[in-house]
């Protein structure tokens, strides 16, 4: 007996899986930046599902790497990628991971620079 999945059910199973990361995400999230997203309860499902869709449009494609994307744009908001530096690092054609490490770096120096 050989198990045949139709198109349709393939979509159904993918929709499925996209949903529950965006759930972990944002329990994430909301796990890490408690104030930040209770301010943000009415739109943060429409956040993270664009952080996703912008963080795989530049090439950061696994789980950790659109969690670590999305941890930024709470600090730099929902903007993040237009941000001159960040665009810069994210138009570079490097991995996915590369990216995310350079943008984290990238965020301690900037924050660093803030501070008194």
């Amino acid at each position: 007996m050989v198990l045949v999945i139709r198109q349709a059910q393939m979509e159904e199973l993918s929709k499925a899986v996209e949903h529950e990361f965006e759930k972990r995400a944002r329990l994430q999230l909301i796990k890490s930046w408690p104030s930040q997203t209770e301010s943000m309860a009415d739109t943060l499902v429409t956040f993270v599902k664009k952080g996703i869709a912008d963080a795989r449009f530049y090439g950061i494609t696994t789980e950790l790497q659109i969690v670590r994307y999305l941890n930024m744009m709470i600090v730099w908001g929902e903007e993040f990628n237009k941000i001159d530096w960040v665009k810069n690092i994210l138009e570079k054609k490097m991995s996915g991971l590369a990216k995310v490490h350079e943008l984290s770096i990238q965020t301690k120096e900037e924050l660093a620079q803030d501070r008194p």
